[in-house]
């Protein structure tokens, strides 16, 4: 039994810190942070808030899906480019597959635990 759901095809960020960045929603604040590990080492993070006060961390790769607009007449400070609006779209595509499919993706995924991933 193969797996029929569609793929991720886009390699410059995974499907799930996407889906992290589009929940963010229209981002109006950004954030560098610093966390300081021992005496030599630190971590640094950037962190977005939207609207609603929701901060998250935004992931690596960001710079590749959003653009900075900055303007008033759109809302947020960044917007989805033309890579972050295929890979939406892709999401769509995935989202509707997994909508219609969802009871054979889970007898698929009871399977795959109970049988392991094999190909033969």
């Amino acid at each position: 039994m193969t797996d029929q759901r569609p793929k991720w095809p886009h390699k410059n960020m995974t499907e799930q810190d996407f889906r992290r960045l589009v929940g963010l929603g229209h981002v109006v604040s950004i954030t560098a942070k610093t966390e300081m590990i021992d005496a030599e080492r630190s971590r640094e993070w950037l962190e977005a808030t939207n609207w609603n006060g929701k901060t998250g961390v935004v992931p690596s790769g960001w710079k590749d899906v959003w653009e900075f607009v900055g303007y008033s007449s759109v809302p947020g400070l960044f917007r989805l480019n033309y890579t972050g609006q295929q890979m939406a779209k892709t999401l769509e595509v995935i989202d509707a597959w997994e909508a219609q499919n969802a009871a054979d993706r889970a007898e698929f995924e009871r399977l795959k635990a109970k049988f392991g991933d094999r190909h033969d």
